[in-house]
């Protein structure tokens, strides 16, 4: 529009200014209703700490995900899905300290009592120790170390997220959550999707923290 200089304009600011145009103007009611209806922005979460949440150990995808999730620094904490009596947590400290990341923290998260989809055995090393398991503290304890916003990236089934969401609704409310689910074609159609298939009520949570957490 002209000469306008846009160069410090930010997400919020174009969202309000789009807003009030919409809202100024009755033939773009529409618009404006459907920008009301959409809430608020998410918060910019560029730079802020990552928790990836993976069932690694399975397909290889998961694996190839932690690695390249371990060059950025942001990466904060791993928690591990659909445990396998805690060998998914193991195999993620291991390929953590091959890459170099040895600060990263591992949480060994819910087993929901499947070895079907573990493809590991034998890849682990005997040195690797058992990873903690309290996801909840140590979620908690990450949300509590800084002010603004923390990325959940889900790459496995629900269950850890749900239970946050469920028991710990303050710490839902920071959290701003990328999950990894669901298909537009899946082959069988008779069946859900792998994430939402293993842990159904997960996937279906409505716990006191969802609304906030899923941002």
């Amino acid at each position: 529009m002209g000469d306008y200089d846009d160069t410090n304009e930010t997400t919020e600011s174009a969202y309000a200014s789009m807003l009030e145009f919409a809202t100024r103007y009755e033939e773009f009611g529409d618009l404006a209703a459907k920008l009301r209806a959409a809430g608020p922005l998410a918060p910019r979460v560029q730079g802020t700490p990552i928790i990836l949440d993976t069932d690694i150990g399975g397909d290889p995808d998961d694996a190839f995900a932690l690695t390249c999730a371990a060059r950025v620094p942001e990466l904060a904490l791993v928690v591990t899905a659909d445990e396998v009596r805690g060998k998914r947590a193991c195999l993620a400290r291991h390929l953590l300290d091959l890459v170099g990341r040895h600060d990263v923290p591992v949480i060994r998260g819910a087993d929901l009592g499947n070895t079907r989809y573990w493809s590991a055995e034998g890849l682990i090393p005997d040195h690797i120790a058992t990873q903690p398991s309290d996801v909840l503290a140590a979620v908690g304890a990450l949300c509590a170390s800084t002010d603004g916003p923390v990325r959940w990236v889900g790459c496995g089934p629900l269950t850890n997220l749900a239970n946050i969401l469920r028991t710990s609704p303050k710490v839902a409310e920071q959290l701003v959550v990328t999950q990894m689910g669901g298909v537009l074609s899946y082959p069988n159609p008779a069946r859900a999707e792998h994430n939402f298939r293993l842990d159904p009520e997960a996937a279906r949570c409505d716990g006191p923290g969802a609304d906030a957490g899923a941002r």
